[in-house]
């Protein structure tokens, strides 16, 4: 492990408490909606971005990263996934969202998401390799987050999963997961609306929500940095740390 490094789940309670939230926010960040004020930039991506981590650092408890919505930009995109998660407070976690397959190098899936993304976890297929679980969790002297991303039924996950990812759309699979997984992390990743069922994935420690448009694009106005800390604000009462 990196001298200094908290162990990923150590480094996310941490957050938790410090920060009193359960929100991650997912940077799913795309040029034809970017607010109105960010339009006067020719690469407006990192303005975004940088606006977005100063109203949000202090109110979240991590963040999360999906590489394509940067890349399907070209360089630009590039760039700017490679300067933001230099933006983001050293103590705020970053999950990189890659759902990773059998077929994908550890190694270089290890590169990307930990070095190029700077990440402190890394979601992938439940069906992974044990091989390539442990060299994920492993990479670069351990201490790297493991979350399964969900989209059928599984068994209960054995270590080294630190948790799961299921969409809020699927709320049988979150129910399921929970039951199987009571002691696990989850990370319930919100649509247009969290259903009741949802919800009671919620009900715990043990749960992150992951929220994405409904916060990054309240607004499209000249106060839209405030719109989106005053939605995390109103979600931030209703799931109280």
């Amino acid at each position: 492990m990196i001298a200094g490094m908290l162990p990923f789940i150590d480094k996310l309670r941490a957050s938790m408490r410090t920060r009193r939230s359960r929100l991650c926010l997912s940077l799913d960040l795309q040029i034809p909606d970017t607010p109105l004020p960010l339009l006067e930039f020719d690469e407006p991506m990192l303005p975004f971005a940088r606006a977005t981590i100063a109203a949000t650092h202090d109110i979240v408890a991590a963040y999360q990263i999906r590489p394509l919505y940067f890349l399907a930009e070209g360089g630009s995109g590039a760039i700017a996934l490679e300067r933001l998660v230099r933006l983001i407070p050293k103590d705020l976690p970053i999950i990189v969202d890659l759902r990773l397959d059998g077929d994908a190098p550890v190694n270089l899936a290890g590169r990307a998401a930990f070095y190029q993304c700077h990440g402190d976890a890394v979601t992938a297929q439940p069906h992974l390799r044990a091989a390539d679980l442990a060299g994920l969790a492993g990479f670069d002297g351990g201490g790297r987050g493991l979350f399964a991303h969900l989209d059928a039924p599984t068994h209960a996950l054995e270590a080294p999963w630190d948790g799961y990812s299921v969409s809020a759309r699927r709320p049988e699979l979150a129910t399921a997961a929970r039951q199987r997984n009571p002691h696990a992390m989850a990370l319930i990743q919100e649509t247009d609306a969290v259903s009741a069922t949802a919800l009671g994935a919620l009900s715990d420690a043990n749960a992150l929500l992951v929220v994405g448009r409904s916060v990054l694009y309240a607004s499209k106005y000249l106060s839209f940095a405030e719109d989106m800390r005053a939605a995390l604000v109103r979600l931030n009462t209703r799931f109280p740390a």
